[in-house]
């Protein structure tokens, strides 16, 4: 899980290694409303779902980008075990 403030507002993203992006709308610390359950293989996927929700298209392909290399960092991590 990631939690990021984005210009949509806070939220609250989960990263599954099965390529599976969910994120909620986060309030404090606590998870809220879900916005998102979308299957992204690469940043690109994650770019629609971002601007739905609020963002702008560059905001959005950065934050994707970025949650993408999060993801695989998180997998390399979890592969060395």
């Amino acid at each position: 899980m990631v939690d990021v403030d984005s210009e949509a507002g806070p939220l609250r993203v989960a990263l599954w290694r099965d390529s599976w992006v969910l994120a909620w709308r986060r309030e404090g610390l606590e998870a809220s409303e879900e916005v998102f359950d979308v299957f992204a293989r690469g940043a690109e996927d994650l770019v629609p779902p971002l601007v739905h929700i609020g963002m702008s298209e560059q905001a959005a392909g950065t934050l994707a980008q970025e949650l993408i290399a999060e993801r695989a960092v998180m997998d390399r991590e979890e592969a060395r075990g």
